[in-house]
């Protein structure tokens, strides 16, 4: 079925439909041939394209509803990008805002959809509500603020930076931001797939602060047969009538 904005297709089958009784045993085949090849139609219907260019246009141009949906999206992620540029960045997201605002995910976030208890750390930890201290002290959360390190408070920064429980792993973080900037680690592609790892070989940002262990795979429990119907034991009552 044509699409409300295809108008030829419409028109044409308003007038397949309008045909009278007499012609319903009829076959319409539609087929593409080429032009100005001495086809009396087709050579007809050029002459009245011609023509037709001639004339003023007394309505708007038409689009397609998927060219309509189209730029409206485009329209709509322009004014987005603009009002992201203009909007004052603050909270624990604002020092990893650096990607303009798309409809689709970063392309360095889309790496993660075989993993997504890792892509869920990496969102976490980007956004600060993560397994940390400073998460539970802001929304007054029960449990510990200090760090099991011995720092007073456990901060995003700390895990990421000083914390003597991941220092084996903080080399991996160095390698693209050799201070450790927050902005380069959570606000790049460079920096996020560096933290993946990280967070991959260290186990840090978890609920346990350690590696998580691997959900087993879901127990699949076999379908149990179907209820026999009317219509079976007909079938069985056939099939003993038929040996005897």
């Amino acid at each position: 079925m044509p699409c409300v904005s295809q108008r030829p297709s419409l028109y044409v089958e308003s007038n397949l439909r309008s045909l009278p009784p007499e012609s319903l045993n009829k076959i319409v085949v539609l087929s593409w041939c080429p032009s100005h090849c001495g086809i009396k139609g087709n050579e007809r219907s050029d002459e009245l394209a011609k023509q037709a260019t001639n004339l003023a246009r007394d309505s708007p141009i038409r689009v397609t509803r998927t060219n309509a949906l189209c730029r409206n999206k485009a329209a709509l992620v322009k004014l987005w990008k603009r009002e992201w540029r203009k909007t004052r960045d603050y909270g624990q997201f604002a020092v990893a805002n650096r990607f303009p605002p798309s409809h689709r995910p970063s392309f360095c976030l889309t790496n993660f959809h075989k993993n997504r208890e890792l892509y869920g750390r990496v969102i976490q930890c980007r956004t600060g509500h993560t397994y940390t201290g400073e998460f539970r002290q802001r929304f007054k959360l029960d449990g510990p603020y200090d760090c099991p390190c011995g720092e007073q408070l456990e901060t995003r920064e700390h895990i990421l930076r000083e914390c003597t429980r991941f220092s084996a792993y903080h080399h991996i973080l160095q390698e693209t931001s050799p201070n450790i900037l927050l902005s380069d680690i959570l606000g790049t592609k460079e920096g996020i797939s560096a933290l993946a790892k990280f967070l991959e070989l260290s186990g840090a940002f978890s609920r346990t602060g350690k590696i998580p262990e691997p959900l087993p795979p879901p127990i699949e429990e076999p379908e149990p047969p179907p209820d026999p119907g009317p219509e079976d034991h007909e079938a069985e009552e056939l099939v003993v009538n038929s040996t005897l």
